[in-house]
């Protein structure tokens, strides 16, 4: 279940701003203030999973017309991206279906998730930079470079692990497809796969 989302540098949202969702959420401001541009970005989200793009990210689609990524890039802001993040609480039933491990201390309580998707615009095309997931005491961060190599970093109680030789593929999904370089054969989307 999502329990809250934010975004920065988009719009007039120049610093990271967070909503929390409840089964009732008001928005109330100013005009101008970005009420719409918030709400907007739930179908902006929606069109980007259910459609393969070039990008991440599907500014123009059925749902929802934001232009370009230079149209949605706040203003006020000499950073060049845009940061969607999301809190979710994933039910036990899910983590146990798709860990590798069973743990039993696990199975009664809900995961809480907190990721960040964050985008930049390159050749006017939309291009993931990095994606950071927190989870439990790990901080997970794929950093994704122009040629679409993955520099794959885990820090959990004052560990780093680190790891190159990563390669992202279908870069055109909202989240891609991670894989070993080499490995093209082995097909990532048949292994279920939890942190």
């Amino acid at each position: 279940m999502i329990r809250g989302i934010g975004i920065q540098n988009f719009r007039s949202f120049v610093d990271r701003t967070f909503i929390d969702i409840k089964p009732i959420t008001v928005f109330v401001g100013k005009n101008s203030s970005g009420k719409s541009s918030l709400l907007r970005t739930f179908p902006l989200l929606r069109q980007s999973v259910e459609e393969n793009t070039t990008g991440p990210i599907l500014w123009y689609g059925r749902y929802v017309d934001f232009g370009d990524f230079t149209d949605v890039l706040s203003r006020n802001t000499e950073n060049k991206e845009i940061t969607f993040s999301f809190s979710l609480q994933v039910p036990p039933e899910l983590t146990q279906r798709y860990a590798y491990y069973r743990f039993r201390d696990l199975a009664d309580q809900n995961t809480d998730i907190d990721t960040e998707l964050t985008v930049y615009s390159k050749d006017k095309k939309t291009k993931t930079k990095a994606i950071n997931i927190f989870i439990n005491n790990a901080t997970v961060t794929l950093s994704i470079d122009d040629s679409s190599n993955v520099k794959l970093q885990i820090e959990s109680e004052g560990k780093i692990l680190e790891r190159d030789g990563i390669i992202a593929k279908n870069l055109g999904q909202f989240i891609p497809n991670i894989q070993l370089k080499g490995k093209e054969e082995v097909s990532t989307t048949s292994i279920p796969f939890y942190l």
